[in-house]
């Protein structure tokens, strides 16, 4: 897997495509500050409080690693003492593994093996709000975290879940290009034969405008 942070043109900024396990900004502003996979501390112990969370968003006594270790991460909101986060990994054991700001300068996302889970930093323990993606995508103008599974399109702003596109394809959906109001995907699967389909889709409610090879 590629770690790098990707960028094709997005209006007058970047579109900025996470495909790593560092924390990226994606063009966000957050305000707090992540450290993905710490160092156990050599006294036994975190200094910190500690927040598990399972595959329904819910917060547990105990970490989930049924379908393999957690990601565990250190979360510094600005003006608030850090805590430690695990989010389990999913079933799939397919998709996007990393930690990303969006548009809401307290909200974190973590990928974990393609499940996804967005966590208010200032308050963990109310849970996160759980889903999935092998895409993660953040634009400007709207301000939106774009989350591709492999058949649909999750768009989060800064008050949480925007939209939800339609079904967009069978398996192997991706995020190509975002300008001029539109976001542009992939079908990789194609139509059959052999050629990738293309949809456009409004970038404020999600809904195809235009599909073509």
């Amino acid at each position: 897997m590629s770690h790098a942070v990707t960028r094709v043109p997005c209006e007058d900024r970047a579109m900025h495509v996470a495909d790593g396990q560092a924390f990226e900004p994606l063009g966000f502003a957050p305000e707090f500050e992540v450290e993905v996979a710490p160092e156990f501390p050599g006294t036994g112990s975190w200094p910190y409080p500690v927040h598990a969370f399972d595959l329904e968003g819910r917060v547990v006594q105990d970490p989930v690693s049924r379908w393999g270790a957690p990601a565990v991460l250190v979360v510094e909101p600005a003006g608030r003492a850090p805590w430690v986060g695990m989010f389990p990994s999913s079933s799939g054991g397919r998709g996007l593994s990393g930690a990303v700001a969006t548009p809401n300068p307290r909200k974190l996302c973590v990928a974990v093996r393609g499940a996804t889970y967005v966590v208010d930093v200032d308050r963990p323990r109310q849970g996160v709000l759980v889903g999935w993606a092998q895409q993660l995508v953040g634009i400007g103008s709207p301000a939106l975290l774009l989350a591709a599974s492999a058949d649909d399109v999750v768009a989060y702003g800064p008050e949480g879940l925007e939209w939800r596109s339609p079904r967009l394809a069978i398996d192997g959906l991706r995020i190509i290009d975002a300008r001029d109001g539109t976001i542009t995907v992939s079908d990789l699967e194609g139509d059959g034969r052999g050629a990738p389909v293309l949809t456009t889709l409004d970038v404020h409610t999600g809904r195809p405008a235009h599909r073509r090879n």
